[in-house]
């Protein structure tokens, strides 16, 4: 489900809220007023249990005091984190739609019984609420990067220097697309890839590259072949290092083929000859 970025960044603009504001209160009214009763009531219940002589029991409500300012700041910074996400998150997070309406404050809190905070909002995607803890909000974030302009120049250097191929590839191909994946690969995995034709079969993706690739005559995908995007891991993974090296490699030598070709090839003429 694509983001309504212009509405994102159009309530990032007219945002009535800054780094001066209490961080509770950049998440509306609603949410701000639920801690402020929070907080309020853990206060009279210090009240209670001081005047009884119970400071164990006084201690411990302090502390969940404490800690719900110290999870409103983490959520502030969450926050800010979300409005540069608008731009620069990766199509690998599938759950932005959630983020964004809880961050426009189309959510709510409440307080689980040790006073960590329970974030809700509609996820779009079943129109259902759904309610998450603060530190696993992020957990399936990611950014883009800046890895597509370093796949565009060198596959641009090994297109330019095709001419003397008899000098070897101006540097270790193999070894680069290695370095690109280590910290890119969810990025290049699900975001548009300025080196494939968005015109293409694949519409300038590189996972729709590979399935197309996989696929039979017929458009069909074997049916024990790994979907799972977290599959495509680099370190236990050869499908996107194979993908984009040998794109690079023909790149640089147009009569480039993959053992997986060159073994369709060998089978070809022995047909032929046959």
């Amino acid at each position: 489900m694509a983001r309504n970025k212009d509405e994102l960044i159009t309530y990032y603009e007219n945002i009535p809220y800054g780094n001066k504001s209490r961080a509770w209160e950049v998440h509306g009214p609603a949410v701000d007023q639920a801690v402020k009763e929070q907080v309020k009531s853990l206060f009279t219940m210090v009240d209670v249990a001081t005047e009884q002589g119970q400071s164990e029991i006084a201690d411990i409500l302090k502390s969940g005091i404490y800690s719900i300012a110290k999870q409103g700041e983490n959520l502030k910074s969450i926050k800010e984190e979300h409005s540069q996400n608008v731009e620069i998150g990766s199509n690998w997070c599938t759950t932005y739609g959630w983020d964004d309406n809880f961050f426009t404050e189309k959510g709510g809190i409440r307080f689980d019984e040790n006073n960590k905070v329970v974030l809700s909002a509609i996820n779009p995607l079943t129109g259902q609420v759904e309610e998450k803890y603060i530190p696993d909000v992020t957990k399936d974030w990611e950014s883009i990067g800046d890895w597509m302009q370093t796949l565009s120049s060198a596959k641009q250097e090994l297109i330019k220097a095709k001419g003397s191929m008899e000098n070897g590839a101006p540097f270790d191909i193999d070894f680069f697309v290695t370095n690109l994946l280590k910290r890119n690969w969810k990025s290049i995995l699900t975001d548009q890839d300025p080196t494939i034709d968005p015109n293409g079969p694949s519409n300038g993706y590189r996972l729709q590259q590979i399935l197309h690739e996989e696929a039979d005559v017929d458009g069909n995908i074997p049916a024990d072949y790994n979907l799972d995007k977290h599959s495509f891991n680099p370190e236990f993974d050869t499908r996107l290092h194979a993908a984009i090296a040998g794109e690079l490699k023909r790149a640089f030598d147009p009569n480039w083929q993959s053992p997986k070709e060159e073994e369709e090839a060998k089978q070809l003429m022995s047909r032929i000859n046959a």
